[in-house]
């Protein structure tokens, strides 16, 4: 399928899934009925769970993308686990390339996954409801080691010093060489409240740095690079701390540097709860989430509008973590039905 409107044209191909064979061979081996585990993913990606549930796609480099799969507790194993697979996205395919074990727990809630240079990072709930663990994964060596949290003072003082406080469903973006979170929210004897802080973190010390606050409450929102590397869109759900579980659809926009800090884009009502967007030439195309659904929006970076004669869908609802652009003009999604599309987005030059 595809559509264009203006200049700017997307279309969808969908692909084998790379993971269908050993899903089936697991299925048969833990004596499941026929149809059973993709009844379970067609309803929810994110329940417990059937063998090669594709749990997050991260691109690594060369067209080739990072992905976690959860694995359940069966005879042959008798825990829970996620498993590494680097996979080489092609012109009409998926394919495996390695695998690796992955140390992470399985029962991560909501953390960010984010390629800063030749390293990935995970960070934020991995065993809890509300967290600050920091993994990663090193691109060279295929190993993962858990970063060392400092040694925690009285009433954390000094932890929240030299490392981000817990937290859920912030925002985690790669500028320049650091990684960069900020937002979210974190559970209090009173309730809940939004965070604003924001840190820097340098994969080749291990040190936060903490930086200026954010001027907004960003919340399961979605970020892009911004050409250069040094300079991230933000565009966040936003919200006050009494209505922190309504996922309303207001939406903050921001692009942000560590030279220049937040500079605000105004208000862009185009985004929602764990949406997912990407950016080719002047464009950034936003969809998913909790109220976009399958609709695609556009907004041109030029003129800061969005485009209002675009109109396109999505094969299926994507959500945060399922997609990423592998190439400038390519990515790869995992749909909540579980297919497996590859996606085209290029500027129509006689158009534009």
């Amino acid at each position: 399928m595809g559509e264009c409107g203006t200049s700017l044209c997307l279309s969808f191909r969908l692909v084998d899934d790379p993971f269908k064979e050993r899903r089936d061979q697991q299925q048969k081996r833990d004596g499941k009925m026929e149809g059973e585990l993709d009844l379970l993913r067609s309803v929810n990606l994110f329940t417990r769970g059937s063998p090669y549930d594709v749990r997050c796609v991260v691109p690594i480099g060369n067209n080739r993308v990072l992905c976690l799969t959860f694995h359940p507790a069966s005879d042959q194993s008798p825990l829970d686990t996620l498993q590494c697979w680097v996979c080489l996205v092609g012109q009409d395919s998926v394919d495996i390339e390695e695998s690796f074990p992955c140390p992470l727990p399985p029962n991560m809630q909501s953390p960010t996954y984010t390629r800063v240079g030749s390293h990935v990072c995970v960070f934020g709930a991995i065993s809890s409801e509300y967290g600050s663990d920091l993994w990663v994964l090193s691109l060279d060596t295929l190993k993962w080691r858990q970063v060392t949290k400092p040694a925690q003072s009285a009433f954390g003082r000094l932890i929240r010093r030299e490392w981000p406080g817990e937290r859920t469903h912030h925002l985690a973006m790669c500028v320049g060489d650091r990684l960069v979170i900020t937002g979210g929210w974190v559970g209090t004897w009173i309730g809940s409240r939004h965070l604003r802080d924001c840190w820097a973190y340098d994969p080749d010390t291990d040190a936060w740095t903490r930086l200026p606050n954010c001027p907004a409450n960003l919340t399961s929102g979605c970020t892009v690079p911004m050409g250069d590397g040094e300079t991230v869109m933000m565009l966040g759900c936003g919200g006050e701390d009494s209505d922190y579980d309504s996922y309303t659809p207001r939406s903050a926009a921001y692009t942000f540097s560590l030279d220049g800090g937040f500079v605000s884009l105004g208000s862009h009502e185009r985004t929602s709860y764990c949406s997912v967007a990407s950016r080719t030439g002047r464009y950034v195309f936003v969809t998913g989430g909790k109220y976009l659904q399958r609709k695609v929006s556009v907004l041109d970076t030029v003129s800061m509008d969005w485009l209002s004669d675009f109109s396109c869908e999505t094969p299926g609802r994507l959500s945060r973590g399922l997609f990423c652009m592998c190439s400038p003009d390519t990515g790869v999604c995992w749909s909540n039905q579980g297919e497996i599309h590859l996606m085209d987005m290029y500027v129509d030059q006689d158009v534009d």
